[in-house]
């Protein structure tokens, strides 16, 4: 994982222990690491109902995706409230999943569990490195920055 990865999920991951302490829960949220290791948050919006978890992801792949392309972007990815299975336990937890990816090419599942019993105390995370899959190509980018149409339209 590089510094802007680490960054991001250092930023990522206290901001769902923020919000889960705040209000028990929170709707997923992204954010994008843009030059000189600037951070910006990217919060899913639609007019009218909150969004379903499902959508709110959706929405946000779309916007980081689009926030690459648009300016340099060092890294990219967005948290969300799960249940997982945890390699050291029978049960499933609650946990934050922070999902990232890097300029480099890499993408990251980082689960971190969390007991709302204990302050919401965060425990062990675990994870995989994972091909990227919202960050754009090299291609997809130049494209973008010269203003051409995507290559499948």
């Amino acid at each position: 994982m590089n510094e802007h990865t680490q960054r991001l999920f250092d930023y990522l991951q206290g901001a769902a222990r923020e919000l889960l302490r705040g209000q028990g829960g929170f709707v997923p949220a992204g954010a994008v690491v843009g030059d000189g290791g600037a951070l910006t948050a990217i919060n899913p919006h639609v007019h009218g109902e909150q969004p379903t978890p499902e959508k709110a992801v959706e929405l946000l792949e779309a916007g980081l995706r689009q926030s690459a392309l648009q300016g340099p972007c060092h890294a990219l990815g967005y948290c969300v409230d799960v249940t997982v299975k945890a390699p050291e336990s029978e049960e499933p937890v609650s946990a934050v999943l922070v999902s990232m990816e890097n300029a480099d090419g890499e993408g990251y599942d980082v689960f971190v569990p969390y007991d709302a019993a204990d302050d919401y105390e965060l425990g062990t995370p675990f994870g995989n490195r994972r091909p990227a899959r919202i960050y754009p190509s090299a291609d997809e980018a130049r494209r973008a920055r010269d203003g051409e149409p995507p290559a499948d339209g």
